[in-house]
């Protein structure tokens, strides 16, 4: 991947890593493979757009979204999640399930949740269509 393709997947994992809870400087470095101050740069930026707050620990620097901001997973019925399944076969088309791509290991994770979700005649259904 190039580097603008670095920066791009960065700037869009960060506010999603950060959704999940406080992350420290040096996590998001070792996530990203780069040292701590491209990690300031790429916080400095995302602050701007989001209401990202940063704080001190020691000498440790932690960033958390601000106003008691807390992730909630939406709560999808087994049709919802049996419509996800069906569009596993559009999103494989787009070559975004390649291995490599910055979010295949995320679809891979996210499409066997849905399938553990499932009654076992939706799961069934989303098998035989991924087959």
């Amino acid at each position: 991947m190039s580097n603008r393709g670095d920066l791009t997947e960065r700037l869009i994992r960060i506010p999603l890593i950060l959704a999940g809870g406080r992350r420290s400087q040096r996590e998001l470095a070792g996530e990203f493979g780069v040292d701590g101050a491209t990690i300031r740069r790429n916080m400095t930026e995302l602050i701007r757009h989001y209401n990202i707050v940063d704080g001190k620990d020691g000498r440790e620097v932690f960033y958390q979204f601000g106003d008691g901001y807390n992730f909630t997973p939406p709560n999808f019925t087994p049709m919802e999640l049996a419509t996800l399944l069906l569009a596993q076969q559009s999103i494989a088309a787009t070559g975004m399930s390649d291995f490599g791509t910055p979010f295949a290991g995320y679809g891979r994770v996210l499409l066997d949740k849905v399938r553990a979700a499932l009654p076992a005649s939706l799961n069934r259904l989303g098998r035989t269509i991924q087959q």
